[in-house]
């Protein structure tokens, strides 16, 4: 999805602040975000993402890290584990044209919680990274999921897509 972000945006439609200090790259083009619920496999995806060729812009993936202030121990257990392991894991593959970013919401309101909300909190934290380059600045925002898997081509195809369809608002 392509996106131009503006404050009131935010003011009326977010449902948390800002939770990424670190400003993004000059050249952020393309935001990946991953909810993660109970998911043991996330470091695969990551994996996958990590293996595919560089498009032209720089890229951030935001893994949210969620679940209900109901959640029972082992979904903690298991959210916990996982957002270590996949921290460790990203520590071990940064560079400057991709880099992985963690949020973790161990307390969603149970009635709202769920990958909705996880996705989200993700997509504006992705159109706030772009709102820092700039308010007429677009960038796109992908969704991903803590368990898939992507071909080598996958972001090159996609920022192609988008240059090509500078129109297509997904």
């Amino acid at each position: 999805m392509l996106v131009t972000c503006s404050s009131p945006y935010f003011e009326r439609f977010g449902f948390c602040g800002r939770q990424i200090a670190a400003p993004p790259s000059r050249d952020l083009g393309i935001v990946v975000v991953i909810p993660c619920f109970n998911e043991p496999y996330l470091v695969g995806s990551l994996e996958s993402l990590w293996a595919c060729e560089r498009p032209g812009c720089a890229v951030e993936i935001i893994v949210v890290v969620n679940s209900g202030s109901d959640a029972g121990t082992e979904v903690r257990r298991q959210n916990q584990l996982t957002l270590e392991q996949a921290t460790s894991w990203a520590g071990r593959h940064d560079e400057s044209r991709m880099r992985f970013l963690f949020l973790h919401f161990p307390e969603l309101p149970p009635k709202h919680a769920g990958v909705g909300l996880a996705r989200k909190i993700g997509m504006d934290e992705a159109a706030w990274r772009f709102n820092d380059l700039g308010k007429s600045r677009e960038g796109i925002i992908v969704s991903f999921d803590a368990d898939c898997r992507c071909g080598k081509n996958y972001l090159i195809v996609i920022e192609r897509h988008f240059q090509h369809h500078a129109d297509a608002p997904g």
